[in-house]
């Protein structure tokens, strides 16, 4: 294990994945692919690596949380901590509906794009992001947190990146996925729920100069998106009426992609910091470590996740983008000077 986990690429992950991670679905696969997979692998010095693969259709990063956390209650002998789902009161709040055929084109034009991508994995250790963090603060937003400030440090430097290749400036899109249980009242009563309650939140660039990508400008644009998911707006997307709500953000992203002679850039991002991953406990102990995959499908779209590191206060950023930009961010001397490029884990 030892050996394995030098992590001098990270597409070997994909060793440890029942599925392989990130495919675009199609007829064929929409009916044969479980919804849920896991792989167990065994290494001949005794250590364990657990693999799991789920259909973002069916639940997110919470609901998986809540089923391998009751997994390892059950299995270490404490069934008294097993998350209990709630498998009604998110579909009442948020009734499932299906999209009119232009807006799944729209999504699927959106989320997926041929092209050759690449997953790099960087480090940002406790004190790179206190370095950053006081230079993402402002008037406005005098204390942001760690993900505010990583998600626009490695925004700033993609669309550098962008820029750079092409040698003009061009619109950048920022969506993050915004977990909507800690943010619906009563506090705590979605917390058990099953199914995908998150939204985006986006925000667009238009950098004219380079004083537009300063990182506390935008984390103050970004801010400003996350303060729009107040309690007016998440009562507006509960209930029947809230499918209409969905649909006006999405006429919003399609007049965006259509007024463009050339077509923005996109860049989503989610964090599974705080997820509790790192804490599972099937009775051998925490695990050393959470990676999270290794090559994606040819159509995908540029995504980094965030992760806890398991020492030391820092976040993993694993980052997928397109080869020709992944070069230039690889050899960005002002954004290495925070991030260090796919280190070992020291802990083995």
């Amino acid at each position: 294990m030892s050996e394995y986990f030098k992590l001098k690429d990270t597409e070997s992950l994909n060793n440890f994945v029942p599925l392989h991670p990130f495919c675009k679905e199609n007829e064929t696969t929409l009916v044969n692919l479980p919804q849920i997979a896991f792989q167990v692998s065994i290494f001949a010095c005794g250590g364990i690596a657990l693999g799991v693969s789920l259909c973002h259709k069916m639940a997110d990063g919470t609901t998986i949380s809540s089923l391998l956390k009751s997994w390892a209650a059950i299995f270490s002998g404490y069934p008294n901590k097993v998350i209990h789902p709630d498998l009604s009161r998110s579909s009442s709040l948020f009734p499932p509906r299906d999209l009119p055929k232009n807006y799944i084109d729209l999504m699927d034009h959106l989320w997926f794009k041929e092209s050759n991508y690449i997953t790099r994995r960087f480090v940002f250790d406790a004190k790179s992001i206190t370095n950053l963090k006081s230079k993402a603060k402002s008037e406005s937003v005098p204390k942001p947190s760690r993900i505010e400030t990583l998600t626009c440090f490695i925004w700033k430097h993609a669309m550098a990146a962008s820029w750079s290749m092409s040698g003009s400036p061009r619109t950048s899109v920022l969506a993050h996925a915004v977990n909507l249980r800690p943010r619906v009242k009563p506090p705590q009563s979605l917390d058990a729920s099953t199914g995908n309650l998150f939204w985006w939140g986006t925000v667009a660039a238009n950098p004219s100069s380079e004083t537009d990508l300063e990182l506390n400008k935008l984390v103050g644009l970004f801010k400003e998106a996350l303060g729009l998911f107040d309690d007016e707006f998440l009562e507006s997307l509960q209930g029947e009426d809230g499918f209409s709500i969905m649909l006006e953000f999405l006429n919003q992203l399609e007049a965006m992609l259509s007024l463009e002679s050339e077509k923005p850039d996109i860049f989503a991002f989610t964090s599974w910091s705080k997820s509790f991953f790192n804490e599972l406990d099937f009775g051998w102990g925490k695990p050393f470590w959470l990676g999270v995959m290794g090559k994606v499908g040819a159509a995908f779209r540029n995504l980094v996740i965030f992760v806890d590191t398991q020492w030391g206060n820092g976040i993993e950023a694993w980052v997928t983008l397109e080869e020709k930009l992944m070069v230039v961010l690889e050899n960005d001397p002002n954004f290495l000077a925070f991030a260090a490029p796919n280190p070992g884990i020291s802990s083995l």
